[in-house]
């Protein structure tokens, strides 16, 4: 096999990885909205008394779970951008001197090299929709609790 086929193989099995992410973000987001919004439903369409405040309270923080496991995949995703980059730099395989493989190794260089505020971005970029549901969640909590029933209602 010859260096282009390498190089190119090596360019759509790290492309294709970073494309799956996008997969998996989907999944996390669908899941978030869809456990903590159902719990919140359930708290208004059911007769759960005084313990509605407290399942809406959980129901709103069940996003926070999600939104870190979406950062995490997103530094995730990210760490292979480098890789990316450089593989994209040799072009049309006309010049592919200085081309080594190095897919694992660029990652964890890369992923090890993230920061804080690296990690705040990750978690901005990946905020929508969980800070949404945690916000409308907590509003529900302070400004629109559910009420407890009374026994001569039931």
């Amino acid at each position: 096999m010859d260096m282009c086929q390498l190089y190119w193989n090596e360019y759509n099995l790290i492309y294709g990885a970073y494309e799956d992410f996008n997969g998996h973000f989907i999944t996390l987001k669908s899941w978030s909205v869809s456990v903590a919004l159902a719990a919140i439903i359930a708290v208004y369409s059911e007769k759960l008394g005084a313990s509605g405040r407290v399942i809406l309270w959980v129901a709103a923080l069940a996003a926070i779970p999600f939104w870190v496991l979406d950062t995490i995949w997103k530094s995730y995703q990210s760490a292979y951008l480098d890789r990316l980059r450089t593989l994209e730099g040799f072009g049309n395989c006309k010049n592919l001197e200085g081309y080594a493989l190095g897919s694992i190794s660029s990652w964890q260089d890369a992923h090890n090299e993230f920061g804080l505020l690296d990690w705040l971005g990750f978690a901005i970029n990946s905020a929508f929709p969980h800070a949404f549901v945690l916000i409308v969640g907590l509003i529900l909590v302070w400004r629109f609790p559910p009420r407890a029933i009374h026994k001569d209602k039931q």
